[in-house]
């Protein structure tokens, strides 16, 4: 099944500008922070203090944030999509073209020119972006080596290479309110509470401003050369297409004309699809918390689909540990996904109804015209956090919708 990984197809073109106007004060109408857990931090030993942080915060996601996709906002609206191995790599795609950035390094991707020159203020600006992803994603806390307090609510981390990091948490709590390190900060304006998570919603760097966030946390993969300057790209002989190439497991562009793509086994829970937004959350959420509870991975978006004359919801999972498999409840229905082909394509206007309509039509048109056989049903995938509630109502009127078929 798919990741849940979002790519868009941009426009690539220079533009020394673009990252200038990057990210603008922070809306006056920003939700409240959800009220965290009160801690005594003091009584927590120096050694365990990071530890503390990231079993609070990010629980399920250890081992995982070093990789990272998802996408910035900027003040006027403009979407940056970026992918990153952190600490040291990252790539950037946005209506002003595609950057990578490589250890101190940037390069201009895209339809630049071989060679093409990356302004000073482009590139400082560029690396202020990885400082204030690594930071959101808590990368000093994964990579930690060890831990010291320097007051009640502050400590630092050291790295396996580099210079320390600070880190200052809110009073009381045990999410994090500021990384430092050198000269830069990053603040930690707001988070997205989930039911087992804390992420970072919104933050903010001097180089930058205040920036609002989005991850898509899943098993991340990438092609061997994806952060590999363009110079040392072996097929690399002209501008590089503007694309982000899609590998099993990693992304995948988001056409609205279909395309095979190769998928992992998945198992799902299935259910009936409840029918309306609030009851899909409503029963969504403690299946996933579950799920979650038992080291199992969500490796993409809730799935609806037709068995027969039934409407099914289904909840996507795989197990991180093989030595620890799902200890499923009675009352679940299980379905084992097997690895295959899928056509697959995100159609490009309408509401959730209208895509899975349009989608529908656009794959059956894509499966007589390809000579291909399907060998499932149609699935659709809308890009909602269900577990996070009913989506809004912007995300209703136009959301992100995979729809795909399994072929042979």
């Amino acid at each position: 099944m798919a990741q849940g990984i979002r790519s868009r197809s941009v426009a690539a073109r220079l533009a020394a500008a673009w990252l200038l106007t990057a990210c603008g004060d922070r809306a006056p109408s920003a939700p409240p922070l959800p009220t965290p857990r009160a801690v005594d931090t003091t009584t927590i030993p120096d050694a365990e203090l990071a530890i503390a942080v990231l079993t609070e915060c990010h629980h399920p996601l250890r081992g995982r944030m070093d990789r990272i996709a998802g996408e910035v906002h900027l003040a006027n609206d403009e979407l940056l999509r970026v992918f990153a191995q952190m600490p040291l790599a990252m790539r950037v795609a946005g209506p002003g073209g595609m950057f990578l950035v490589r250890d101190d390094q940037v390069f201009a991707l895209g339809d630049a020119e071989p060679g093409a020159t990356v302004s000073a203020d482009q590139r400082r600006r560029l690396l202020a972006l990885r400082t204030l992803l690594d930071a959101a994603s808590f990368g000093p806390l994964h990579r930690a080596t060890g831990c010291r307090r320097s007051g009640p609510a502050v400590f630092e981390v050291t790295q396996p290479t580099g210079d320390p990091w600070t880190v200052q948490l809110r009073p009381n709590t045990l999410l994090p309110e500021k990384f430092t390190r050198g000269a830069q900060s990053v603040v930690l304006l707001d988070y997205l509470r989930t039911s087992s998570t804390w992420i970072v919603a919104t933050a903010e760097i001097a180089d930058l401003g205040v920036c609002r966030i989005q991850f898509e946390l899943a098993d991340l993969a990438w092609a061997p050369d994806f952060f590999m300057p363009p110079q040392s790209r072996s097929e690399a002989k002209g501008p590089e297409r503007t694309r982000i190439p899609y590998v099993p497991g990693g992304t995948e562009p988001r056409s609205a004309t279909p395309f095979l793509v190769d998928g992992r086994a998945v198992d799902w829970v299935v259910l009936t699809d409840p029918g309306t937004w609030p009851a899909r959350a409503a029963a969504y959420a403690p299946i996933q918390a579950e799920l979650e509870r038992q080291n199992q991975a969500i490796p993409g978006f809730p799935v609806f689909l037709k068995d027969g004359d039934r409407q099914v919801l289904a909840v996507p999972f795989r197990a991180r540990d093989p030595q620890q498999p799902l200890r499923a409840p009675t009352n679940w229905q299980l379905q084992a996904v097997p690895a295959g082909r899928q056509l697959v394509v995100y159609p490009a206007a309408g509401d959730f109804a209208a895509r899975c309509a349009a989608g529908e039509r656009l794959l059956q048109e894509a499966l007589a015209a390809q000579s291909l056989r399907a060998t499932g049903p149609v699935l659709a995938q809308p890009f909602f956090h269900l577990e996070d509630g009913e989506p809004p109502a912007d995300k209703l009127a136009a959301p992100v919708v995979r729809m795909s078929i399994a072929v042979q």
